[in-house]
């Protein structure tokens, strides 16, 4: 058995992610057991099975991808007898995994990809069930990844290793995140960063960056990009 511990940067909960097939069975999608647990507290609460679970909204919601009913699951982390899923497209490439990010209780941003394995933005209404799509890549080389501090909401695209086209960062508060020229680029490379895109309360984000070549293999590190400054 593997566990692994999420945090987001409110730090009022813990996710403890269970899975019970670490050795024996490989898929990356395969449900794993998700718990959520009061910081300080040694009461553990079952939510649910699944992938990619993250907090939102001051850690009061969760939600995760359930790859059985190929959606995703928002459940209240204080009463988990509230929630609410949303249909994917995504059981069209077994190695996607959508990112997330509740705006508020009624908008949520998240990522789709389609047939030909380009990724799409999407913003939910709850209020509505509407679904519109804000932006998708090109082509199948990109990835769009989601973050969001109490603040701002940020997306960036990073190019697939050798095959993709680049890298941006963008950003901009959460009142205006459905409004997609809203966003404004804070970063740019015509190198193929890896990615994993993490928001800091301060004024800064987080990512694994392409340094360029080095002994003909690609130097990656950890970059800090400050968003005044837009320096890395």
């Amino acid at each position: 058995t593997q566990y692994q511990i999420y945090q987001s940067f409110f730090g009022q909960k813990i996710i403890i992610l269970q899975n019970m097939n670490f050795h024996n069975y490989l898929s990356q999608n395969a449900g794993k057991k998700i718990y959520t647990s009061q910081i300080g507290s040694d009461k553990v609460d079952f939510i649910g099975s699944g992938i990619a679970p993250k907090l939102h909204l001051a850690d009061q919601w969760l939600s995760y991808f359930d790859t059985t009913s190929n959606s995703l699951i928002f459940t209240d982390t204080t009463n988990t007898n509230l929630n609410f899923k949303i249909k994917l497209n995504a059981k069209s490439n077994g190695y996607f995994q959508p990112q997330v990010a509740m705006l508020s209780l009624d908008k949520i941003l998240y990522t789709d990809i389609n047939e030909q394995a380009q990724i799409g933005l999407f913003i939910f209404s709850r209020g509505t069930s509407k679904v519109q799509l804000l932006t998708k890549t090109l082509d199948a080389t990109s990835k769009i990844e989601l973050c969001q501090n109490s603040q701002n909401i940020f997306i960036s695209q990073f190019g697939l290793p050798h095959i993709g086209k680049g890298s941006s960062i963008k950003f901009t508060s959460i009142d205006n995140a459905e409004k997609l020229e809203s966003f404004k680029v804070i970063y740019e490379s015509s190198s193929n960063d890896i990615g994993n895109l993490a928001c800091m309360e301060k004024d800064s984000v987080i990512f694994i960056k392409n340094y360029g070549i080095n002994d003909f293999k690609s130097t990656h590190d950890l970059a800090e990009l400050n968003l005044s400054t837009k320096t890395i």
